[in-house]
Formats: C-alpha cells, sequence, structure tokens
C-alpha cells in the first residue's frame, strides 16, 4: 500500500468493516473486460459468500474466470476545506482477492444463505431444499485482503 498511515492491519478491525458493509461488490473480468456486480452477502471465516439467480451475467463470467475481487467500504464524513481540492472523505474499506467456486453440498449451502441473512439480521436461519434449489451460491475464499481507512 502506497500510503501506509491509512493501512488497516488488524484482522478484527478488517472484519468489522466487512460486518459494517452492506453491499459488497464482485468484481469479474471476462475476456479482458472489468465487470463490476453489487451483491448481497454473507462473511464467515475469510470466505465471502454471495447469493444469485441461477443464470445470469455474473455466473457466466464466474463459470469462465473464477478469479474475484471483492470489495467492500464503509462511507463516512465529508471533509470540507476552502478550496476543492483540499476536499476529502472519511472512509473504511477493505479489498480482496480469491477464486469463486459453486456451493453445491446442502448442508454448506444452508450455512453460507444463514450467513448471507445474518449480515443484515443478526440472526441465524433455517433453509429447505426448495430456498436451496432456486438459488446458487458462490463461496470466495479471499486469500489476500487489504484495508485501508482515511
Amino acid at each position: 500500500m502506497r500510503r501506509a498511515e491509512k493501512a488497516v492491519t488488524s484482522p478484527e478491525a478488517v472484519t468489522q468493516i466487512i460486518r459494517e458493509c452492506r453491499v459488497c461488490r464482485l468484481g469479474l473480468c471476462d475476456k479482458g473486460k472489468p465487470y463490476v456486480v453489487p451483491v448481497c452477502f454473507g462473511y464467515e471465516n475469510g470466505t465471502v459468500y454471495v447469493h444469485s439467480a441461477r443464470e445470469g451475467m455474473k455466473i457466466d463470467i464466474i463459470r469462465r474466470n473464477p478469479s474475484v475481487c471483492v470489495e467492500f467500504d464503509v462511507p463516512g464524513d465529508l471533509v470540507t476545506a476552502g478550496k476543492a481540492c483540499g476536499y476529502g472523505m472519511h472512509y473504511r474499506s477493505v479489498v480482496g482477492f480469491g477464486t469463486a467456486r459453486f456451493v453445491d453440498d446442502p448442508t454448506e449451502k444452508s450455512a453460507a444463505l444463514s450467513a448471507i441473512m445474518r449480515q443484515y439480521t443478526g440472526r441465524d436461519w433455517e433453509f429447505g431444499e426448495p430456498e436451496r434449489k432456486s438459488v446458487v451460491v458462490i463461496a470466495v475464499r479471499l486469500d489476500q485482503v487489504t484495508g485501508k481507512a482515511g
């Protein structure tokens, strides 16, 4: 990181940023063309879980290229100044890289869907076969993570 004073290095602080984030961005690349999509997510033990419709651009790209980037941010306040170039923003963010895989195991899929719901509701949920069959669940184990705060 170019500005080391802005680095968030504590695993607990990185997790806190992810927990406070409401929507993350999933960055994909297909034939040299980038594609970024905002998604609802869950996070457990270094793995990001995302649910999706069974078909679509995101699914097609991951099948061709499972290398992904995930971005989380928690916006803060605008920093004002007397001139335009003095303005800034307080923020906290995390960028992670990993390889996406489709979750097929019913037990893991239920746990992943519960992790997604827990991100937004703070509690665990039960999922039966109809719910599991209606969606695709993508797991991204974060191999590299960088946190930043400004």
